[in-house]
């Protein structure tokens, strides 16, 4: 297995503005390759411009330093896409270490790997979606005219990842038509929000 550095977002920029809380380096070594994307063996980064809706370059791997190459801060595209990645990769430990499930997740759909859309375009939300076999994250302008990015709020993308990693538990929920069933799925995805939330050193 490949060990990383990936440097993360520990909260939504305005919220971590407010209280000084710089992102951090988190160290994954569980999966066996990264490549330019950032690409693992189950996560895939496809990141587009939110207005455009283009497909950008791919973040460049250093097989040197084992991480990937952005600039400085947490607002670039690069270091947007190298977060939420970095998110998710965390986020599938958590729940793979051997005192909860002891075992690697699988997806609940036909291929290895979870695509990764941090800027999918222009729309106040974020969302799993097991068709496209993806998690998308929007972005939206705030009053005063500041591009948000769901993808670099911690608590959104490990709340979608939670409900990436419940479908490939327990798939027949995620087509339920009760309200009560449909709700095991927000309870999973809050629930992992505030574990990983906690699990931060900041």
């Amino acid at each position: 297995m490949v060990k990383a550095k990936l440097r993360i977002a520990v909260e939504d920029p305005l919220v971590a503005e407010k209280y000084g809380l710089a992102p951090e380096n988190v160290f994954t070594e569980e999966e066996p390759f990264f490549l330019d994307g950032p690409v693992a063996s189950r996560v895939a980064v496809v990141d587009r411009d939110p207005t455009t809706g283009q497909v950008t370059n791919p973040v460049r791997w250093s097989e040197e330093s084992h991480t990937y190459s952005v600039p400085e801060g947490i607002s670039s595209p690069e270091a947007i896409s190298v977060s939420v990645f970095g998110i998710v990769l965390e986020t599938l430990a958590l729940f793979e270490r051997k005192d909860v499930l002891g075992h690697k997740v699988r997806w609940a759909f036909d291929s290895p790997q979870l695509l990764i859309v941090p800027r999918a375009g222009v729309w106040a939300n974020a969302f799993y979606d097991r068709y496209s076999r993806s998690l998308q994250f929007f972005s939206l302008d705030a009053p005063d005219g500041t591009r948000v990015h769901t993808a670099l709020s911690r608590d959104i993308v490990t709340h979608e990842t939670g409900h990436a990693i419940l479908d490939g538990l327990a798939p027949a929920l995620y087509d339920a038509l009760t309200p009560e069933s449909l709700a095991l799925h927000e309870a999973m995805g809050d629930l992992t929000a505030i574990v990983m939330a906690l699990q931060s050193r900041r």
